[in-house]
């Protein structure tokens, strides 16, 4: 510690009669002792102190940012996991819609064309529109399966929901099954 930094200390410590203490402006921590020969005054630079304290406060922050990326990352990659389930299901939902969109849409198109070709001719009979007629009408019903089929898919999977819902209660004879 210089010289003028002791010599404004002590000036300070004058007008104060604690025995130790701490002189914030000027970084000293002291000590105070009245002895027979006059008072003498023990100071200590917190300048180390200061060092260690950032040293410590820098590896502190370090060690965190560390834990917080490893966590993030950890996080992250169970997020992933977790959600790849429901992609898929999302994906196969999605590709189920567009294949049963496709199917229902072909025979409506068929129906359609069919009956445009059958009212573009008014002046023709019925027999000899009958082609058109019997196609559509094939069409229709090939769309009418399509549809009842969707709908017992769609009532299957209900009642298995239903029934993981609610698992019947059953008793059961041990005897009579190791029997």
């Amino acid at each position: 510690i210089d010289t003028e930094l002791i010599q404004s200390a002590v000036q300070q410590l004058s007008s104060t009669n604690d025995d130790e203490g701490w002189l914030n402006d000027l970084g000293l921590f002291y000590k105070r002792v009245d002895t027979q020969s006059g008072t003498r005054f023990a100071f200590a630079s917190a300048t180390p102190l200061y060092n260690d304290l950032l040293r410590v406060s820098g590896v502190s922050a370090l060690i965190f940012l560390a834990a917080f990326l490893a966590l993030f990352g950890i996080s992250l990659l169970l997020s992933r996991i977790a959600s790849k389930p429901v992609a898929e299901a999302w994906e196969k939902q999605r590709r189920f819609i567009a294949d049963a969109s496709h199917e229902l849409k072909t025979p409506i198109t068929v129906i359609l064309a069919n009956n445009n070709i059958v009212l573009s001719h008014p002046d023709k009979s019925v027999d000899s529109q009958r082609q058109w007629l019997e196609s559509s009408q094939i069409e229709a019903s090939r769309m009418e399966n399509l549809i009842r089929n969707l709908l017992v898919l769609a009532q299957t999977d209900a009642d298995e929901d239903e029934s993981r819902k609610i698992a019947p209660l059953v008793e059961l004879d041990l005897s009579a099954l190791v029997n």
